[in-house]
């Protein structure tokens, strides 16, 4: 991103929907049936989705297909339509990757993204646009609809983000995970769900985890090289593990980020499986690239990724295969004391999510649960509170420079979700599902400590974390305390 200059120059990834004629010129143009037009950058991949010979629609992305185990090229051949739930059951169980699904009725469209919104949407109402980025439906606006107020409180210039479908623009909006919208009347709806019902035999959950993380792999390390985070923690141990068979045909990356035991963890996995690995050296944006990274995130998050992905640069060619998803398996929002018929209302939520109660996020919150699906636990709702008032609005409103690689995370799919969801409570406040896929698939790599160094110097790593960062301390207590009440 070092030599642009303009966030549309630098952004990558970036799309506009809209009435025809209204596409910025620099982006192709592609019909979307009969009244709308889809304006795209030459790095986003647009697939037909087809069946018995017709067009039905698009998906915009990288799409895996875990029926064949090979990437998309061209178009996504369907076997049963009759109905468009018919059809986006299909695509849901059938697709991995990082994509966005659009259905054609004719003169309006339809827009369903994939498990965890990984291709942000945002969209104007008023001005019946949908982008991938603010910047592009704002324009000139930019800064003066910007909500300075929530940003600050917000703590967006920290760690924070915005929630619930909000943006940093005034009527600017997301669409969330889980959520479609039509251009009929530009009103997210849920996506219908189906929860699992709770199993305690996790082993065949498990290796069905760690089947698909395996085609996924396979299929874009087919199609175009790639390169697999390994780091200290969890979830890349476990995409390690799904891995034994063809390890050593892969490449594995580590990014020296700053106070981080990544790299000594990782050289001890990687020496101990015999992996072709290379730790990477951050490197830090420049200043006017920063401010470039805040446009194409709507100055909605900031955080390390804005500071140090120059890092990546180098891998610009590759697939970046990461392990983002899998929190969603270990009741990452559950306090201590969460039990299945514990109440849960905006505050809670807000407090896990350690989000101030100020009257933007109480309103978009108590929205969201008042649209969730009946018959819920608190387990439940705040592991879907996790996917989509963080995950999705979180890590996805995140944008990516046009030099930078395409990350793909092969835990996020709708199957593997609904694998994750239906494990039972118990065992996943345990971390069940990671280190039973772990000791089913490379027992050996649960030798090496998780996320810490097995030995004294942990203490001295919490301290000068804690000595470094004590605001995060206290937020953490204040969350505990919130939680509590």
């Amino acid at each position: 991103m070092t030599a642009r200059t303009t966030p549309f120059e630098s952004i990558a990834g970036k799309f506009l929907i809209s009435a025809p004629g209204l596409a910025p010129k620099e982006l192709r143009e592609i019909p979307l049936g009969s009244s709308w037009t889809l304006a795209v950058d030459d790095d986003v991949p647009v697939i037909d989705i087809t069946c018995a010979g017709k067009r039905i629609g698009w998906l915009i992305g990288v799409v895996v297909d875990l029926e064949t185990s090979s990437v998309c090229d061209e178009a996504l051949i369907l076997h049963d339509c009759e109905t468009v739930e018919t059809a986006w059951s299909a695509i849901a169980m059938r697709c991995a990757g990082s994509w966005l699904c659009i259905f054609d009725h004719d003169s309006e469209i339809e827009l369903r993204p994939d498990a965890d919104a990984t291709v942000g949407v945002v969209y104007d109402p008023k001005l019946r646009q949908i982008a991938s980025h603010s910047f592009l439906l704002v324009g000139d606006d930019y800064s003066a609809r910007l909500n300075a107020k929530d940003r600050a409180a917000n703590r967006v210039d920290e760690d924070g983000w915005f929630t619930g479908g909000l943006t940093a623009h005034s009527g600017i909006f997301r669409l969330l995970p889980n959520h479609g919208m039509t251009t009929s009347d530009f009103v997210p709806k849920r996506i219908s769900l189906d929860l699992p019902t709770y199993v305690t035999n996790i082993g065949p959950v498990v290796d069905a985890i760690a089947s698909d993380i395996s085609a996924t792999v396979r299929a874009l390390d087919t199609h175009k090289s790639a390169a697999i985070c390994l780091t200290g923690g969890k979830e890349t141990r476990a995409l390690l593990a799904a891995l034994k068979t063809s390890a050593g045909a892969h490449t594995f990356v580590t990014i020296d980020y700053p106070n981080s035991l990544d790299g000594h963890l990782a050289a001890k996995l990687a020496a101990t499986a015999n992996l072709e690995h290379a730790i990477i050296p951050r490197v830090e944006a420049n200043h006017q690239d920063k401010q470039t990274w805040l446009i194409g995130a709507g100055h909605a998050m900031a955080g390390a990724n804005k500071d140090f992905f120059p890092s990546i640069l180098s891998l610009s060619e590759k697939y970046l295969i990461g392990g983002l998803g899998g929190e969603f398996g270990r009741g990452f929002l559950w306090p201590d004391d969460l039990v299945a018929e514990s109440h849960i209302d905006a505050g809670f939520v807000l407090a896990r999510l350690k989000l101030p109660r100020n009257q933007a996020n109480m309103e978009a919150t108590t929205r969201w649960i008042e649209g969730l699906p009946d018959g819920l636990d608190a387990f439940q709702t705040l592991d879907l509170a996790y996917l989509e008032l963080r995950m999705g609005p979180w890590a996805f409103a995140q944008p990516r420079a046009k030099s930078s690689p395409r990350s793909i995370h092969p835990l996020i799919s709708y199957r593997q979700y609904a694998r994750l969801l239906s494990v039972a409570p118990a065992l996943k406040r345990k971390d069940g599902i990671i280190e039973t896929l772990i000791l089913r698939q490379w027992p050996e790599l649960l030798d090496i400590p998780i996320n810490q160094f097995g030995d004294f110097r942990d203490h001295v790593h919490r301290a000068k974390l804690a000595l470094m960062n004590p605001g995060r301390v206290f937020r953490k207590l204040k969350q505990i305390v919130a939680s509590s009440v």
